[in-house]
């Protein structure tokens, strides 16, 4: 009888151990996804203000917070590979601002977890999003363009640039 209590106890908290371990990557999970939100928020903002500004500080502090989203993105493409380099998703991930200690649990909730349902739609929302920072990137550039031709095309399509690249909606009014 005490050896079915003791079985019991053990399979018990080897449950508590590993759902604690689930429990915490997904909240560095929820947290890396407020760093990236906050620094897509902020390239908006610092590009912005390099358009009305043309100061070289202002454009360096866009790149500086694209930087944010794109070591991200280097974590999950590297997270994706069926032989994935380590290193580049622990720099991806540190790039991205997630705390070092919580990195080997979101390497292991994405590896063990990735086929289901709720994580497979969260990823396919995450590369589609990877996709307009392409967009971002260039349109940046182009602002940033020491060509007058190229500037007063980025002028020009400054509020396009701005609907579809870094706001990821179809009007200005929505950012």
């Amino acid at each position: 009888m005490v050896v079915v209590f003791a079985g019991v106890f053990f399979a018990l908290l080897g449950l508590v151990y590993f759902s604690s371990g689930f429990s915490s990557a997904a909240r560095a999970y929820v947290q890396g996804e407020g760093t990236w939100s906050k620094a897509q928020k902020e390239a908006t903002i610092r590009l912005q203000e390099y358009a009305a500004s043309r100061d070289e500080k202002d454009y360096q502090a866009f790149l500086d917070c694209l930087s944010v989203q794109l070591g991200d993105r280097i974590a999950r493409e590297e997270l994706e590979k069926p032989q994935p380099n380590y290193t580049a998703i622990y720099a991806g991930f540190q790039q991205g601002k997630i705390a070092e200690a919580d990195i080997p649990g979101m390497i292991t909730l994405f590896r063990n977890l990735r086929k289901t349902k709720e994580i497979a739609a969260a990823v396919s929302a995450i590369a589609r999003s990877d996709r307009g920072k392409i967009g971002e990137q260039t349109g940046g550039r182009r602002f940033n363009a020491p060509d007058r031709r190229d500037r007063r095309e980025a002028d020009s399509s400054g509020k396009r640039f701005f609907d579809r690249a870094v706001c990821g909606r179809a009007a200005w009014n929505d950012c």
